[in-house]
């Protein structure tokens, strides 16, 4: 069962992530459409993959449940979401000043993702011993 979702959990990330990637032209550069070259100074979208793969090892060493990982998922495709819904917004409202304010909302949602997971991880910890 762990390993069948393992590699459905995989799977879905790599070519999830490959297709969106793919339809909004972000190929990890960080050039793109908006201000800060497309990814707000370039580091949401790396801080977004970079806290997705934070979730699988926590899965994969044992330090999160399934639910866990689940749900800390489903929080980060939330930002991501409202990550692309600003990029795009931000563009149509030509304001510098309404997208910072968004991207430092989702910065802070990114921070504050990321030390759940950390404690999550934590307690599982100290539950082993």
């Amino acid at each position: 069962m762990k390993t069948m979702f393992l590699a459905l959990l995989w799977a879905s990330l790599v070519f999830g992530t490959n297709v969106a990637c793919a339809e909004r032209g972000d190929y990890g550069s960080g050039y793109g459409s908006g201000y800060g070259g497309g990814d707000w100074s370039g580091g949401l979208r790396h801080r977004i993959r970079e806290t997705r793969a934070r979730i699988e090892r926590g899965y994969n060493e044992g330090r999160l449940s399934q639910h866990e990982a689940h749900r800390f998922q489903e929080e980060l495709r939330d930002i991501d979401e409202d990550f692309d819904r600003v990029r795009e917004e931000g563009g149509r409202h030509g304001s510098p000043e309404y997208y910072a304010r968004h991207m430092a909302r989702i910065n802070e949602k990114i921070n504050q993702l990321n030390a759940e997971i950390t404690a999550e991880k934590h307690e599982h910890d100290r539950d082993r011993y």
